[in-house]
């Protein structure tokens, strides 16, 4: 079992979306989404950038890998099985607004069609990149009340670009115990930067300058 940790920039409800029944990232987090497996735990931590206290203290999601699907499986996934995954331009519900099923695979194109959604073309190769999307059905989702780690975990924090995994080895024992004080499969509060007038957007792209410069730096650093 490994556990990933990393800054959450942009918390909308895309990347981590935890909406439909399960915790999924398919998009952002490119390496993370390679090398993770399923047992594995994956964190965000809130970033400065949130408003919040402490900010980097804060445990936004927590999410334990019990699927991984290739972006294919994960459009038929969706369709069959989770279609409020499936981003949809104008939205009834912003759950339908920051859908992550964001490409659509057609037998016999080699290239996926991106759908409207918060993503657009720049982002392409970084999200088909990480190869993988992680599903979780054992998750809390905290938002914009995500509240602040036990002092025996802060060193588990991983601030600016990249992630954080070898490190947190040794406190894998302690983050076990953290969170079984609380009940899985709970979104506890809205997303920390949910987008404003989303009701109205008929566009596409709303993340994908940010999601795009973090997954830069993720593919250079290699983490």
């Amino acid at each position: 079992m490994k556990l990933f940790t990393y800054c959450l920039r942009n918390d909308c409800g895309s990347s981590p979306n935890p909406f439909g029944g399960y915790c999924t990232l398919a998009l952002t987090k490119p390496v993370i989404r390679r090398t993770a497996e399923v047992g594995d735990w994956v964190v965000g931590l809130a970033s400065h950038e949130s408003g919040l206290k402490e900010a980097s203290r804060r445990i936004v999601f927590a999410m334990k890998v019990t699927q991984i699907l290739s972006q294919r499986d994960y459009d038929m996934f969706t369709r069959k099985e989770c279609p409020d995954k499936i981003p949809q331009r104008p939205s009834t519900t912003y759950e339908q607004f920051v859908g992550d099923s964001i490409y659509e695979f057609i037998d016999g194109v080699d290239e996926p069609i991106l759908r409207d959604c918060v993503h657009d073309d720049r982002n392409l190769e970084s999200d088909l990149k990480g190869e993988n999307v992680l599903i979780s059905d054992e998750f809390v989702y905290w938002g914009s009340e995500a509240p602040e780690l036990p002092k025996d975990l802060f060193k588990i924090i991983k601030k600016g670009k990249g992630h954080q995994v070898d490190k947190n080895q040794p406190h894998i024992k302690d983050f076990i115990k953290f969170i079984s004080d609380f009940e899985l499969g709970n979104i506890m509060a809205p997303p920390i930067n949910k987008i404003e007038n989303w009701y109205c957007a008929e566009s596409r792209g709303q993340c994908a300058e940010k999601d795009f410069e973090d997954a830069v730096i993720d593919e250079k650093i290699g983490s």
